[in-house]
């Protein structure tokens, strides 16, 4: 079969700051050759095309069927792309997936009424299922992850996680060749060509603005060293990357783990041709000199750390499970050690107001990051932030309606602050990191 993946754009007008290779979709296309098939692409961010001329790709290319992935932001092009595709006649099954689809469920036809079938959770073993289905070599009920439409009614099959992700063949940069120079890496970008790896799944945790813990259960699943190393390794040798950013919620996550990645990436000498970026939680005993010296010495340059608020009850209120003490602590360790920092702020969580605001700029004048971004909240579907913000009547009708979501341009509000109130906190907490920054000529 000929499978042809897609990514719709984002809503025009707003800017997307970083352009991402589609892992997801990646690592299903290697799959997908190995058993056979013929995988095609069209990145719908950087090709930017109107639903009339995304069809026209769509017929010139024929596939036997149509994917798409979608995130919160891409609800409504997605829709518009099935649409015109039902509307052009063309006999096409279309499947849609991706992290909104297995945060909404089956909600999602009502999304996108078009579309024949969704994946919820990883996409590898499922799409090759739905594939062997659809030629005839497996009933629809033995399609792992799948919601589909039978009968004139809903149905979704038993979701289930990938126990050894190390057994995925690495991601097919083939498939998205010609797209490789639009992809402009993860903020900061300082050495390029930048890429990303994914080497874990899921977060341990419970932040309550984040969709994690509804997309995995808090259960994290780790590729082996070995598979990591050798896509590393691809990275650097095959497109001549300078950086890579281990793009993981928390890769700190567990110590023995990042240790040995620590140490491959020291023996391989893969950290005298590439730098690395990663993401850690500030808790006090997941970040210790120890760990912060090793990743000196593997050549990580920066650590990406969600502050997220200078108030305690803020965060508490969050679920974070950290602490002001341990924020501070972290961004001084990370600082000792000769690594740069990067904090990650929001404004506009429920019970945010000026005063608790103006205790988050206290602590970045205090910790003083080298990078940094403030954000309204997003109440992403799935998480317990949207759940709350709707309950309380915090956002918009047009946010309320999921076919008509736009993550980028999400209107929140407190019960102290206006969403234009809370944009101009955003903008002032920005300024304030640039100041920062700029003293400390990063």
């Amino acid at each position: 079969m000929h499978i042809l993946f897609v990514i719709p754009p984002v809503e025009r007008g707003n800017k997307i700051w970083a352009i991402y290779p589609p892992l997801g979709i990646m690592y299903m296309s290697s799959l997908l050759k190995q058993d056979g098939h013929q995988v095609s692409f069209i990145d719908g961010i950087l090709e930017d095309y109107d639903a009339p001329a995304f069809v026209q790709a769509v017929q010139a290319l024929r596939p036997d069927l149509l994917g798409i992935g979608i995130n919160a932001h891409q609800v409504k092009y997605c829709r518009e792309y099935v649409q015109q595709i039902c509307i052009s006649g063309l006999n096409i099954p279309v499947v849609i997936g991706g992290p909104f689809v297995s945060c909404v469920g089956a909600v999602i036809f009502d999304c996108v009424p078009g579309a024949d079938f969704a994946v919820i959770g990883e996409g590898e073993y499922a799409i090759l299922d739905l594939v062997h289905h659809l030629e005839g070599k497996c009933a629809i009920g033995q399609v792992r992850n799948l919601v589909f439409k039978q009968d004139g009614a809903v149905k979704q099959n038993p979701v289930e996680r990938i126990a050894d992700i190390s057994q995925i063949p690495l991601p097919d940069y083939d498939l998205v060749d010609r797209y490789i120079p639009g992809y402009s890496g993860a903020y900061p970008t300082v050495f390029k060509p930048s890429f990303d790896i994914m080497c874990t799944r899921g977060c341990p945790f419970a932040c309550k603005f984040c969709s994690s813990p509804t997309l995995w259960h808090r259960r994290v699943t780790f590729r082996s060293i070995d598979s990591v190393i050798e896509e590393t390794a691809m990275l650097v040798h095959r497109y001549g990357a300078k950086e890579i950013f281990y793009q993981d919620d928390t890769l700190n996550a567990r110590k023995e783990w990042f240790m040995e990645l620590c140490d491959r990436l020291i023996g391989t000498g893969l950290s005298k041709t590439a730098c690395f970026k990663v993401q850690f939680r500030v808790n006090e005993q997941m970040v210790t000199k120890e760990i912060l010296a090793k990743a000196r010495a593997a050549n990580i340059w920066m650590i990406f750390y969600g502050v997220e608020s200078g108030n305690q009850a803020i965060l508490d209120s969050m679920q974070k499970g950290t602490t002001i003490a341990e924020i501070e602590r972290a961004f001084r360790l990370t600082a000792e050690a000769g690594i740069k920092s990067l904090g990650s702020f929001i404004v506009g969580y429920p019970g945010d107001t000026p005063n608790t605001i103006n205790d988050t700029y206290l602590l970045v004048t205090r910790i003083r990051p080298d990078f940094g971004g403030f954000n309204v909240a997003v109440p992403y579907p799935g998480s317990s932030l949207y759940d709350e913000a709707v309950a309380g009547g915090l956002l918009d009708d047009n946010s309320c309606d999921l076919a008509k979501y736009n993550a980028l341009d999400c209107k929140i509000r407190t019960r102290d602050l206006s969403h234009e109130q809370l944009y101009n906190y955003a903008v002032t907490g920005i300024n304030l990191l640039l100041t920062l920054a700029a003293n400390k000529k990063v």
